[in-house]
């Protein structure tokens, strides 16, 4: 639950959200990710950079981890769970991009500016 009633929480890049359409529980914890910005604001960093920054790290750290599914599926000579794993890698791998998922952040970039009082409130 969102325990900030006066702002929403923000919104995840609709880039990402189409490219991990297949993965709602890695879009959960990213949008929990996204959300501890808020929360838990950095007083010294743009909020903005610190969502992108948080963003980057969760799909990376998402592509880190197919990778491995990926190994470990390739060792067991399991091909059905190496296509998952490849798939899984390959859908972060392009939400990650500034070229396709992480291309239009006009919305995230909105939010915190349109929220900029209130999160400097909430900072302090």
């Amino acid at each position: 639950m969102w325990p900030l009633n006066h702002l929403p929480p923000p919104p995840m890049p609709q880039g990402v959200t189409e490219h991990l359409s297949d993965y709602p529980d890695l879009l959960e914890e990213l949008q929990l990710a996204l959300n501890n910005v808020v929360l838990k604001p950095a007083l010294s960093i743009p909020p903005f950079e610190v969502a992108i920054w948080t963003l980057k790290d969760g799909l990376g750290g998402i592509m880190g981890d197919a990778q491995g599914e990926l190994r470990k599926a390739e060792a067991a000579g399991d091909a059905l769970a190496a296509a998952q794993a490849e798939k899984k890698r390959k859908a972060a791998s392009l939400a990650r991009s500034s070229a396709y998922g992480m291309q239009d952040l006009d919305d995230l970039h909105q939010y915190f500016e349109e929220n900029r009082r209130a999160l400097r409130r909430a900072a302090r």
